[in-house]
């Protein structure tokens, strides 16, 4: 990881150790943040394309596809926008 080497290039000790801990944390919790929101998109031009077709509710067709993914959090937050 080039930018890890030019952070910790002229640090010693402890606060190398922690800058290095802290670089790959943010990094991995970036990549992560990254793919989570490449499969909203993904999911939600799904829907907009079931939409156009007419073959279901816009909402109802994300959340399957939300629920398939095992993703709990967002399959409740797609329920709490459908109309009651």
């Amino acid at each position: 990881m080039p930018g890890l080497r030019a952070l910790v290039e002229d640090v010693e000790g402890t606060r190398r150790a922690r800058i290095a801990a802290f670089y790959t944390s943010a990094f991995t919790i970036g990549a992560a943040l990254s793919l989570l929101f490449g499969r909203a998109g993904t999911l939600w031009e799904e829907t907009e394309r079931r939409e156009e077709t007419g073959s279901e509710s816009n909402y109802q067709y994300a959340a399957s596809l939300v629920r398939e993914a095992g993703l709990a959090r967002c399959y409740e937050a797609v329920l709490a926008m459908l109309p009651k």
